[in-house]
């Protein structure tokens, strides 16, 4: 990772400490479930920066924001690891490498996301016979986070657009997208 991409990965996940702080001011931790506030900065992280900027935006925002203001909770914490680093890798992966387009790219992420936070929930349970709370449950998880999935589909490609649009005018210093 080149200097650039170091100093935007930092912004994303100082953004991705800060702004699910807000919406729990707001709403409460329960908040934080529903809107998905801390994958935004993430996923808008592997976009723009790249597939090893995004997994490690992905491990290290969760675990920042844990350490700092103790959300995510153990063991919530664990998955939004696993999750967040998927989002941030694989959106990072097919746009910035594959050149896929922002909206392919963000729902193949957001699927494969979910999916690789339900295998890690399948084998936290059944392997390590984890008595975990029903509501980290993949369904659960998933029917609860519909209002944030809703809006990241919607905000995301706006961010894109608007960020490459003004690294392309020069307002932004430019992460070129063939270099990774």
């Amino acid at each position: 990772m080149n200097t650039r991409k170091t100093v935007y990965s930092g912004v994303f996940i100082a953004l991705g400490i800060i702004i699910p702080q807000i919406f729990h001011y707001i709403g409460g931790p329960a908040l934080g479930s529903i809107i998905l506030p801390m994958h935004l900065p993430v996923i808008v992280a592997g976009f723009i920066c790249g597939p090893l900027a995004g997994v490690l935006t992905g491990i290290l925002t969760p675990v920042l924001s844990s350490t700092i203001t103790g959300m995510p909770p153990v063991p919530k914490l664990w998955f939004m690891i696993i999750e967040l680093a998927a989002y941030g890798g694989l959106s990072g992966l097919l746009y910035f490498k594959m050149k896929m387009n922002i909206i392919l790219s963000l729902i193949l992420s957001m699927i494969a996301g979910r999916i690789i936070y339900g295998g890690a929930f399948i084998i936290a349970v059944n392997l390590f016979g984890i008595n975990l709370p029903p509501a980290l449950g993949v369904t659960g998880a998933l029917i609860k986070g519909i209002p944030g999935i809703i809006l990241q589909l919607i905000l995301i490609p706006v961010i894109i657009v608007v960020l490459e649009r003004n690294m392309k005018n020069g307002r932004i210093k430019n992460i070129k997208r063939k270099t990774q």
